[in-house]
């Protein structure tokens, strides 16, 4: 059976004990039919290295489960340009089975941070590390993320940071 036809399949099946169903959809079952990327269109990564440098990640939530599951939070870690951005992400946002949500999350990058990614982002391998929790009826469970490659941000304003360097 395609997972792709389960949510149809099990909506009609709402009915089954709990206990039943908790067997057949463990954590792990879970994690496996939830899945997180970067959003394929546009520009999904961003990083401003103006006078107040900012990233933007924006992210997809594939829900391939048969029930609504609710992203609780999220642990970020962006790595860019031989340094490590930490953001953590607390909406909660509900994706109902079969569909997709996307989310962005955006932080501040401190200085010293913002002038080596200025500096070195010609030798950029972007990647991000995520810990996300999600809650659904059954139980909670949690998909990691510890390294999620091909991250090609768009850097903007990186000349406000290199004519300060020249100075």
């Amino acid at each position: 059976m395609e997972t792709e036809s389960w949510p149809g399949i099990w909506g009609y099946l709402w009915w089954l004990p709990k206990l039943f169903l908790r067997w057949k959809f463990s954590e792990e079952r879970m994690a496996d039919l939830v899945k997180i990327d970067i959003c394929s269109r546009h520009e999904n990564v961003r990083v401003d290295l103006g006078p107040i440098a900012t990233f933007q990640l924006r992210f997809q939530v594939n829900n391939q489960s048969p029930f609504e599951v609710e992203l609780d939070r999220t642990q970020i870690e962006f790595h860019c340009a031989g340094t490590s951005l930490h953001v953590p992400h607390i909406k909660k946002i509900r994706v109902k089975a079969g569909e997709n949500e996307k989310f962005h999350v955006d932080g501040d990058i401190p200085d010293n941070k913002a002038d080596q990614i200025a500096q070195y982002n010609d030798r950029n391998h972007s990647s991000i590390s995520m810990d996300v929790y999600f809650n659904c009826r059954l139980h909670g469970f949690a998909k990691l993320y510890h390294r999620l490659d091909g991250v090609n941000p768009r850097f903007i304003n990186k000349h406000v940071r290199l004519e300060q360097e020249m100075k």
